[in-house]
């Protein structure tokens, strides 16, 4: 249970640029797979559903953390269970493998996970919902 990032992500951790917040994910995605990619550079597989972000993705960082700011309710597309999720930016499905984009992947369960869903069994036509998102700087 520990958040992949992709190389972009990492240089632009180190370097200050993208960083997680600031403008980085204005706009993004977050894509909900069955599938567990090997990396946050790998392709993702099967896209269950994707929530777009806010214009304004994050509130401004405190204490080593940041907040998602509200997003709206999305239909699910395809019928499977969650395994990970994948922030990623507007333009990026997720689908190419790449160095070059910043992303952020994780497990997805009922508890215990990065991302905490009331159910990880998804039905096309059904409704996922974000209710709260938040990252916090690996120690």
């Amino acid at each position: 249970m520990a958040l992949s990032h992709s190389t972009a992500q990492k240089n632009g951790t180190l370097s200050g640029s993208p960083a997680v917040g600031g403008t980085t994910y204005n706009s993004g995605k977050v894509n909900f797979d069955s599938t567990t990619p090997a990396s946050g550079d790998a392709a993702q597989g099967t896209i269950l559903a994707t929530v777009t972000m806010n214009a304004t993705a994050f509130a401004a960082p405190s204490a080593g953390s940041i907040a998602a700011n509200s997003m709206a309710t999305a239909s699910i597309g395809t019928t499977g269970t969650a395994a990970t999720a994948r922030i990623v930016q507007s333009g990026d499905t997720g689908a190419a493998v790449t160095t070059t984009q910043p992303r952020i992947q994780g497990t997805v369960g009922t508890s215990g996970t990065d991302f905490i869903v009331s159910s990880t069994s998804f039905v096309s036509g059904g409704q996922i919902t974000i209710t709260s998102l938040s990252y916090q700087h690996p120690a």
